[in-house]
Order: structure tokens, then C-alpha cells, then sequence
């Protein structure tokens, strides 16, 4: 029983690596979804052993040979750390460039990077830029995008805080005396320009908040235009395609009116001909197939004769060219082809 067991443990082993080595054998290939898929297991521990080292080094082969979304993990493991030394600048590099080929996780993570960033003046502005990309492919961007926005704000205004701080200092002496009246008019004076200070951080709020707004309708009214657009072309297509299918209508009527005449034609002939025939039994027969424009001795079957039935009724139908007695006198050879190609 133990020698089973392990006899199935080894097959079972076998079965379940035999799909890995073909995988490693076309990552080896340059087989560029076999290096990802093979990236991936690693990462997540399908069916392998899990190593962040070699999922990092099968996401690196996936990018250089062109995979959008190795670029975007790889980028995300120089910034993380995992499977490698965290790098800032090959993670901008890798994050950058599936970012720019439309990859929105990829956006995400730049934003999130240049957000974490202490140095450089223009890392939140660039964090906007990021995350404003992300945003118009996933929705929960657009909270990092205000928050990104919020945070812009708070430096701004610290940077006035800190310049008034520095004046105010600047300023104080203990050198000077002040008479209480000249005290009391600088209290005054410093009262007016903090409830001013106040009406300007909240007016730069407010512009902050518009621009914002402006900024969202004007997406908006891009994805309106573009929606019109693609209602203009698909209109234009259903009129083509009207137009296409009256042409086959007209000329499917002429076909029609063609068959009309040669069938009339027929029938002008058919009593000549069926008088030189001299079983009486086969005259109905006969008149039936001249009505249809077959040879009694060549009766198609049964799915062709529905078709011509289908044609000649409109030419025969009351409501079109025909009449009544017409129409009649079609369903009555109708019935007597039928039952002839049916015996």
C-alpha cells in the first residue's frame, strides 16, 4: 500500500511539472506569453514553487521583448522591492513606458510613486498627471487624483504660512517700543491681514475646486463628442446598408417580372401542348408543372418547388399583379405537385 501511494504521489508529481517544464522550455524559446504566464506562476505560486526572485526575472524578460504588462509588473517590483533591490529610477522608467502605451495600473502606480517621493519640486505635479491618466480608465483613481490635488493646495498655502512666519520675525525686535496706540493699530493691521490671508487660501480653494470641475466636464463633453461621432458613423453604415438592400429588392422584382412573363408565356403555350397528350389523367399534371415552368417528366423537389411557390405568389396574390382565380389556381397546382413528389 505504501509503495501505491507513493508510485501515485510520483505520477501526480509528474503530471503537474510536465506543463511547467514546456512552459520554461518556451519562455527559454523567447516565447514572450510563455515568460510572462511563467512570471506570473512564480509570483503567485501556481503549480511551482513561489520565488519573487524569479517571477522579478521572467517579468524582465517579458518586457524586453515588448510585453506591455511585464513592463507595468516589472516597473511595480522596482518600486516595491520585490524579487530585486527597489530601484526609483528603472521603476519610473518601466512604469513610464506602459504607462504611455495605455496601460491605467501601470498610471496608478507612477502616480503612487511620484506621490511617495520627498525630493523634487514637481513630484505631486507629476502624481497629478499620473493619476488624472489613470483616472479616465478607473474610477477609484480619481480619489488619488483629489487627494493628490488636496495635498498641492496644503503646500501651497504652507509655503505662505512660512513666508508671513519669516516676515513677522523679520519685523519683531526688542530694540523698539511701541506706544499702545501704535500696538493696538498693528493688532488691528495683523487681525485684517489674517482674516485677508484666510479670504485668499479660500478663494485659491475655490479656483482649485473649479478647475477641477472644468477639467471633468471638459472629459465629459469629449466623450459626448465622441459618442456622437460613433452614432454618425453607424448611421451612416444602416443607410448604406438600406441602400444595398433596395438594390437587391429592385432587382429581385425585376427577376420577378422576368419569370412573370415567362411563365405567361408558358401558359399561353401549355393547352397546345397538352392537347397532343393523350392519357387525360396526366392533363392536370401537366398544367400544374407548365404553371410552375417545370417538365412533368423533371419535377424538383419538394424544398425548390416552395421556393417557385413562394415567387409566383407575388406575382399571382390578389394585392400585387394577379387575382384571385389566379392565386387559386396556383395553390390547386400546388397541391398536386406535392403530391406527386411525395409518393
Amino acid at each position: 500500500m505504501r509503495t501505491l501511494s507513493l508510485l501515485l504521489l510520483f505520477l501526480s508529481s509528474s503530471c503537474i511539472a510536465q506543463p511547467i517544464e514546456e512552459l520554461l522550455q518556451s519562455a527559454q524559446n523567447q516565447d514572450v506569453q510563455a515568460q510572462l504566464e511563467l512570471a506570473n506562476r512564480y509570483s503567485t505560486g501556481d503549480q511551482v514553487e513561489q520565488s519573487q526572485s524569479e517571477a522579478f526575472y521572467w517579468y524582465q524578460q517579458a518586457a524586453k521583448n515588448g510585453n506591455n504588462n511585464a513592463a507595468a509588473a516589472l516597473g511595480h517590483a522596482y518600486f516595491t522591492g520585490d524579487g530585486t533591490k527597489a530601484d526609483t529610477e528603472n521603476a519610473i522608467f518601466w512604469l513610464s513606458h506602459a504607462a504611455s502605451n495605455g496601460s491605467p495600473e501601470a498610471a496608478k502606480s507612477l502616480g503612487k510613486l511620484y506621490e511617495s517621493l520627498k525630493q523634487g519640486p514637481n513630484a505631486l505635479d507629476l502624481a497629478e498627471l499620473w493619476y488624472e491618466e489613470a483616472s479616465r480608465n478607473d474610477p477609484q483613481a480619481e480619489e488619488d487624483y483629489a487627494r493628490v490635488l488636496e495635498a498641492q493646495f496644503n503646500a501651497r498655502r504652507a509655503k505662505q504660512v512660512s513666508a508671513i512666519e519669516q516676515l513677522e520675525v523679520a519685523f519683531d525686535t526688542t530694540d523698539i517700543e511701541v506706544n499702545p496706540k501704535a500696538q493696538s493699530i498693528a493688532n488691528s493691521q495683523d487681525a485684517q491681514n489674517m482674516t485677508l490671508y484666510g479670504i485668499v487660501a479660500l478663494l485659491g480653494a475655490s479656483l482649485l475646486v473649479i478647475a477641477w470641475l472644468f477639467r471633468r466636464n471638459q472629459r465629459l463633453s469629449l466623450s459626448s463628442t465622441e459618442l456622437d461621432d460613433e452614432a454618425k458613423r453607424k448611421q451612416i453604415k444602416l443607410e448604406r446598408e438600406l441602400k444595398r438592400k433596395d438594390e437587391q429588392l429592385k432587382q429581385q422584382k425585376r427577376q420577378l417580372e422576368t419569370l412573370y412573363r415567362h411563365i405567361k408565356k408558358q401558359q399561353a403555350h401549355a393547352p397546345k401542348e397538352q392537347s397532343s397528350q393523350p392519357n387525360p389523367k396526366e392533363k392536370p399534371l401537366t398544367l400544374a408543372c407548365a404553371l410552375f415552368g417545370y417538365s412533368p417528366n423533371a419535377v424538383p423537389d419538394e424544398k425548390q418547388v416552395k421556393a417557385r411557390y413562394k415567387q409566383l405568389s407575388k406575382i399571382y396574390h390578389p394585392d400585387l399583379k394577379g387575382s384571385d382565380a389566379e392565386m387559386k389556381r396556383l395553390n390547386q397546382a400546388l397541391k398536386l405537385i406535392l403530391k406527386v413528389v411525395n409518393k
